[in-house]
C-alpha cells in the first residue's frame, strides 16, 4: 500500500443501479459533493427503467463495469467471463454512450486468465482495500468501521447501493471522515462518446 501525505478515500458501490439504495447514496454524496464510483451491473442496467444512471453520470460520479449477471468468475470458464464483461460494456454504451476502462469482478475473484484478457484491452481491475462488509453488519457497526479506518492513503471501500441504509451511513460517516483531515475522489475517468 501506498502512503501519501495526502489521504484519498475512494468510496465504490456494488451493483448498480439498485433503488432506492442508489438514490439514497446519490443523495448523501451530493449532500457532502462528494464523488464516488458507481460499479454497474449489466443485468440491473439493462432493466433499470429509471433516470438514476444518466444522474450518477450527471453528478460527475465515475462509472464501472461490475460483470453482467454477479457469478463468481472462478466458477466459470474464460469464454463465460468475458461474454459477462463484454455483455455490460455493450449495455452501459447503450444506455449511457460510455466506454469505461474500469471493471470490478464479482467477489473480488479474478483468474490470472481474465486479468490477462483486462491487461490486453486496456480494462483497469479495481479491487478494493477495505470491505466493510456491510451486507451482514448494521448500520451503526458500518459507521464505525469506516470511522475507524486507519490512517493510510489510498483507501478504496467497497459498499452495495443494494442496501437502502447506506445513505444514512455515508450521511453520518462522510463527517467524521473529513474531520480526520481525509478527502474523497472517484477511481479513474469517464469517457463520453458523444
Amino acid at each position: 500500500m501506498i502512503i501519501s501525505n495526502e489521504k484519498i478515500i475512494y468510496l465504490t458501490f456494488d451493483g448498480s443501479p439498485n433503488p432506492p439504495g442508489t438514490t439514497n447514496i446519490l443523495d448523501s454524496l451530493e449532500y457532502y459533493g462528494v464523488l464516488g464510483t458507481f460499479f454497474m451491473e449489466g443485468k440491473c442496467l439493462a432493466e433499470d427503467k429509471t433516470d438514476i444512471p444518466e444522474r450518477i453520470l450527471e453528478a460527475g460520479h465515475s462509472i464501472g463495469n461490475h460483470s453482467y449477471s454477479h457469478r463468481d468468475f472462478s466458477e466459470l470458464s474464460l469464454d463465460e467471463c468475458i461474454q459477462e464483461i463484454e455483455k455490460t460494456e455493450k449495455i452501459i454504451y447503450k444506455r449511457l454512450k460510455l466506454r469505461t476502462k474500469l471493471f470490478r469482478p464479482p467477489n473480488g475473484t479474478l483468474p490470472a486468465e481474465v486479468r490477462e484478457y483486462c491487461d490486453q484491452r486496456g480494462i483497469v481491475v479495481s479491487i478494493w482495500t477495505h470491505s466493510l462488509r456491510d451486507f451482514d453488519a448494521s448500520p451503526d457497526e458500518v459507521v464505525k468501521r469506516m470511522a475507524a479506518l486507519p490512517e493510510v492513503s489510498p483507501i478504496v471501500i467497497v459498499l452495495h447501493d443494494y442496501l437502502p441504509s447506506n445513505g444514512d451511513v455515508l450521511m453520518r460517516a462522510i463527517p467524521l471522515l473529513q474531520a480526520r483531515n481525509f478527502n474523497f475522489a472517484a477511481l479513474g475517468m469517464n469517457n463520453r462518446t458523444e
